[in-house]
Parts: C-alpha cells; structure tokens; sequence
C-alpha cells in the first residue's frame, strides 16, 4: 500500500536537528522519534546513540495547571 510507505519514511525521518561549533569544528546531531539519535564530529565520524529525556525531566513539569 503506498500509504504505508510514506509512513514508513516519515517515521525515520529526523525529528530535531541540532548544529554547534566549537574550536574543534562542526558538530551535528540528528535526534529521531523512538530515542534514536545521531552525532557527526568534525572528523566526519558517525555514531549513534540513544537517549531518554523522560530520565532527565524536571518532576515540575508533570505538574498540572
């Protein structure tokens, strides 16, 4: 079904990209939905990673209004 193909692309697209420099170079990160994530040093290496940002989240932010 085509439908399923555009969902499946859309899923593996890059959910926030993130670019910083330093006096080291370019440094890019690519986060994806699932905790999926992918950093690019300045020497062109590649690594993934996952990451969780329910671990990190400030207990205030549950809080409802």
């Amino acid at each position: 079904d085509p439908k399923d193909e555009i969902i499946s692309e859309w899923n593996y697209a890059p959910w926030y990209s993130i670019t910083f420099y330093t006096d080291k170079g370019k440094y890019d990160i690519e986060l994806f939905l699932g905790s999926l994530g992918f950093m690019t040093l300045p020497s062109g290496q590649r690594g993934a990673f996952m990451f969780d940002f329910e671990k990190n989240k400030n207990p205030s932010d549950n809080k409802k209004r």
